[in-house]
């Protein structure tokens, strides 16, 4: 079965939607439209407090279609060369897909953006990638990445999502024209947040750091069991 990207998503927001509920922790959502070309992926999240992106595919075979992209071995190259980057994106920048078991549902799995994506079986015609990684490719459920940012093993916080954001769109000496990430619309399932436009890093900042809502999430995270 191909073309179940949209479908893989909608299990993801889904997933996030169920897990950030039972503990009462505002999610959000946002997809990146047009502006995915800048930051290689498709969809902005944020659980309470913690933020990342996240590159969707209908299965993970469809990894290899990063290839066709210049900015996925840009990237690659980049994140070999910035420590501080690397850190940043290993927390907060996924790939996500579907695998759909015989008379199963189709369930979502999940790892690192570069772990899956900077190598030379998915990059083959990638300069950066021979040799540029040895870390051992983990691949988890999407479940088990979202309950790991409530616990804030994962995702970015508001001031390093920013700087991440930044990193990714500008390069390392910044100076670029696009904004951040040039105006999305995102939403929450619990209707906190209702097509919230973001047209800059500052009026994402500002969001954040005033919103009640992740304050909320903030004061609450130490006090409940994420299973």
């Amino acid at each position: 079965m191909s073309g179940r990207e949209d479908s893989v998503t909608e299990v993801f927001r889904h997933e996030l939607r169920d897990e950030c509920s039972a503990v009462d922790v505002d999610d959000m959502n946002a997809p990146a439209s047009g502006t995915d070309r800048y930051w290689n992926a498709d969809e902005f999240f944020g659980i309470g407090d913690r933020f990342f992106i996240v590159e969707f595919k209908s299965h993970k075979f469809g990894l290899k279609s990063e290839d066709r992209k210049p900015s996925a071995c840009a990237l690659c190259g980049r994140l070999a060369s910035n420590s501080k980057a690397r850190a940043l994106h290993d927390k907060g920048h996924f790939a996500a897909w579907g695998v759909k078991p015989r008379d199963g549902d189709l369930t979502c799995f999940a790892g690192i953006y570069r772990l899956l994506v900077c190598r030379l079986e998915v990059l083959a015609s990638c300069e950066h990638v021979e040799g540029t990684f040895d870390d051992e490719n983990v691949v988890d459920s999407a479940i088990n990445l979202i309950r790991s940012t409530l616990n804030a093993e994962n995702g970015l916080d508001e001031q390093q999502f920013t700087a991440y954001i930044r990193w990714l769109i500008e390069g390392d000496k910044g100076g670029g024209s696009a904004g951040f990430p040039i105006g999305i619309f995102a939403f929450s399932n619990a209707r906190r947040v209702r097509g919230r436009e973001f047209k800059n890093y500052e009026a994402f900042s500002e969001w954040a750091k005033n919103d009640p809502n992740v304050q909320n999430a903030r004061s609450i995270k130490s006090n409940f069991p994420i299973r």
